[in-house]
């Protein structure tokens, strides 16, 4: 009888073992599989936020080139200053500047710093000064570059350089030699504030909403499990402990 109670209640203590490293199994499955999911979505979404903020930053640079391109033509220094602090009162912009071919700040939105030499390790001068004589293309991929602002916020510097062209040389009031490549560098700042905040409140719900899941489906979960082992075992076990001493004893001998 004792041995026979005994097997019963270790085969009863071994399923239930499973079934709690069953459960234990499924949720840790869960949160790999929920965790790599979540993990490579905002990889993705980062990706591609990186990839806007920086087509984005082209064509604004673009963009006050070709605001400043007939000014600039007539020598119209005037109003080239009142376009670039126009358009620099944004509040998406943490700095405009043009640089002449020298290293001097000929134009910015801020007003105090014309007349600057930019130091050429600098890191909007590096990217073409890294080797001499200077670079007279950049690529692309070489025109941005990631800033800290003393506030704490990132900021995505791009500079577009300002290439000499047929108008330029042609022009009567200001000519400059053919032979030049670059009359000078546009350098635009944008702050990435805002777009950071949404990237940090959209990776956070992702993770609220993927432990929300994960929580959820493991008690859906231990649900069934609780269902189709932990309560047929509980009979079983409740059935046993109700057969006379009498009957189990005869079934020994």
């Amino acid at each position: 009888m004792m041995r026979s109670s005994k097997i019963i209640k270790q085969a009863v203590d071994l399923t239930h073992s499973l079934g709690v490293k069953f459960f234990l199994l499924l949720v840790f499955l869960l949160m790999l599989s929920f965790g790599i999911l979540t993990y490579v979505n905002i990889y993705f979404f980062t990706d591609l936020y990186r990839e806007d903020i920086v087509s984005n930053a082209v064509q604004v640079s673009s963009l006050i080139k070709r605001a400043t391109y007939n000014s600039m033509l007539n020598n119209r220094r005037e109003d080239i200053t009142k376009t670039i602090l126009s358009i620099g009162n944004e509040q998406i912009f943490e700095g405009i500047r043009i640089y002449n071919k020298t290293g001097e700040i000929a134009f910015s939105d801020r007003l105090e710093e014309r007349g600057q030499v930019a130091d050429k390790n600098a890191e909007q001068c590096y990217v073409c000064h890294a080797e001499e004589p200077a670079k007279g293309v950049v690529p692309t991929k070489d025109r941005t570059r990631i800033l800290t602002s003393p506030q704490g916020y990132r900021v995505l510097g791009l500079i577009n350089p300002i290439e000499n062209e047929p108008a330029c040389y042609n022009a009567a009031c200001h000519a400059h030699s053919p032979q030049e490549k670059l009359l000078g560098i546009l350098d635009v700042k944008l702050s990435l504030e805002k777009g950071d905040k949404s990237i940090i409140e959209t990776r956070n719900k992702m993770i609220f909403f993927s432990a929300v899941l994960i929580l959820l489906t493991a008690l859906v979960k231990g649900g069934f499990i609780r269902k189709m082992i932990h309560n047929p075992i509980q009979k079983l076990n409740s059935a046993t402990k109700e057969v006379p001493i009498s009957t189990l004893t005869i079934r020994s001998i």
